[in-house]
């Protein structure tokens, strides 16, 4: 077919491509209309100018031209090769030959691949990122074919299951779902197949040690590839969370057990606002929990007036993270009844906040004993003085009485002394017949008799002792001899024989075998002082 050169100069300006027909020194020989388009002049103004000076804006060629590289060695040449504007160009050069076979030029073709090498580089770097994500994330990255194969997953599946990634390639997902979810596994994941939407799915996966673990499935895409229809998506294990959260709802249950069984009121305040009341706290102070819980509901309304200051103040105590000892205070419920308590308060962390939890201990009853108790130790004591008192007076009117009892027996002694027995002493030494001074005699022993209980309690005093007798008897009774005594007093043996005489003829003693010192020491130790 003979083809014109006007049909195949269209067919190269076509192309998208600049194309270039260069002599051995480079310099242009022909160029497409595109080329023209491209460098901003009519192809006529680039013939005869050199290739680097049209291009690289250089003196010299470059370095590495891949057109002088054609026809130096008479291959085809490829290069890419940057503009100073950033355009990157890919060139392909052709050596040109006559009919010797000699190489007389190069056509060069330069296509702009600025954008697929923009795309390029965007899709290594997503690529890296994925492979990245791919390789140190913790949650499982899997795609799954429609029928349950696993085609492909990372390797946090084998950090989560303990079998190695690729022992899950190529194996059907459903062996390793516990039973109990598996109905509910495969309804999530034939809606997703039909490209509904589905929440994340907690299924229980096996693992090599034998246990299960729990995943939280979440798919991602249906994707089409050699595999057929696939899956994406990522699996978490929260395990642990779902542990935690178990521990945390058997926490919270035995909690409010507790507290609601509690003879004590429990509340927990956050903020400000009461977030909890157990039912101890409805039964005595009156109110509903709704309205403890209500937003414009005041906790400072339960504080009696006199306490509204003092729990201000432990409260901004605990907002500064101080713990407090338990104190006493007093509420008003909401009938106005007053009730002494004693309140304990722990900082606590509710639902994620630093709170209050209060234990609310009622000691009305016991108040009111207390003051029961007051109330009687006061009237027991005024009684205890009432009756010291009367204690007083009875013991001074008994001292009284004594003194009376003693007065009456000093009085009757000295008058039988004074008045009866000197008549007797007269009586005797008159010549009386035999029967009168027997009668005489029984007389003065009964007598005697009388007065020996009374003399050994008075003093020698009252016996009508003189002072010199009352000396004599007192050293008699500390065991003194006769002679030990005359020197004593500074006087003779002989007047001390008279005093001892005289005083034992005072105590009734004369013509009798009584010892005068046993007799002396009868009598109590202030009657011979």
């Amino acid at each position: 077919m003979n083809i014109s050169n006007d049909f195949k100069a269209h067919i190269l300006d076509s192309l998208g491509e600049m194309v270039f027909y260069l002599d051995r020194d480079l310099r242009v020989k022909w160029s497409s209309e595109y080329a023209g388009e491209i460098i901003g002049s009519p192809v006529e103004d680039l013939a005869g100018k050199f290739c680097y000076v049209l291009w690289c804006k250089k003196p010299l060629s470059c370095t590495e031209c891949p057109s002088l590289k054609a026809m130096e060695t008479a291959q085809v040449q490829w290069d890419e090769v940057s503009n100073a504007d950033g355009k990157i160009w890919e060139i392909h050069s052709y050596p040109v030959c006559d009919d010797a076979g000699k190489v007389i030029g190069a056509t060069e073709f330069r296509k702009d691949i600025t954008e697929r090498k923009k795309s390029q580089k965007a899709l290594c770097e997503s690529e890296e990122r994925f492979n990245a994500i791919w390789e140190n994330i913790d949650d499982i990255i899997y795609f799954i074919s429609a029928d349950r194969t696993i085609v492909s997953v990372n390797p946090a599946c084998e950090k989560i299951t303990g079998w190695p990634t690729e022992y899950w390639i190529g194996r059907e997902m459903t062996p390793y779902i516990h039973p109990d979810d598996l109905p509910k596994a495969n309804k999530q994941f034939g809606r997703f197949l039909r490209g509904e939407h589905v929440e994340p799915t907690e299924v229980h996966i096996l693992t090599k040690s034998g246990e299960y673990r729990t995943i939280e499935f979440k798919p991602a895409a249906v994707i089409e590839n050699d595999h057929g229809r696939l899956i994406s998506g990522i699996g978490r294990d929260i395990t642990e969370r779902v542990v935690a959260a178990r521990a945390l709802r058997e926490s919270e249950e035995k909690f409010r057990n507790l507290t609601e069984q509690s003879p004590n009121m429990i509340f927990i305040n956050r903020g400000g606002k009461v977030v909890y009341a157990n039912r101890k706290c409805e039964e005595i102070m009156g109110y509903r929990r709704e309205e403890l819980f209500a937003d414009d509901f005041n906790f400072l309304d339960l504080i009696a007036p006199e306490y509204v200051d003092l729990i201000k103040r432990h409260y901004n105590r605990h907002l500064r993270g101080k713990e407090l000892e338990p104190y006493e205070y007093a509420l008003l419920t909401k009938a106005g009844k007053r009730i002494e308590a004693i309140l304990t308060t722990k900082l606590v962390n509710y639902e994620g906040e630093n709170s209050v939890l209060g234990i609310v201990t009622d000691i009305s009853e016991r108040k009111a004993a207390e003051k029961l108790l007051h109330d009687k130790e006061g009237e027991i004591t005024q009684k205890s003085k009432s009756l010291e008192e009367m204690n007083i007076a009875l013991r001074v009117l008994l001292e009284q009485r004594e003194r009376e009892k003693a007065d009456f027996k000093e009085n009757l002694f000295i008058n039988l002394k004074k008045l009866v027995f000197p008549y007797i002493e007269k009586m005797e030494k008159k010549k009386l017949d035999e029967e009168t001074q027997t009668y005489l005699k029984i007389i003065r022993s009964n007598l005697k008799d009388l007065m020996e209980p009374i003399s050994a309690s008075l003093s020698l005093k009252y016996i009508d002792f003189t002072p010199s007798e009352i000396q004599v008897a007192n050293l008699v009774n500390q065991g003194k001899t006769s002679k030990e005594i005359a020197s004593i007093i500074n006087v003779s043996a002989k007047t001390v024989s008279f005093h001892r005489a005289n005083i034992r003829k005072k105590l009734g003693l004369w013509n009798q075998k009584t010892n005068l010192r046993t007799f002396l020491q009868s009598f109590p130790e202030k009657s011979t002082s």
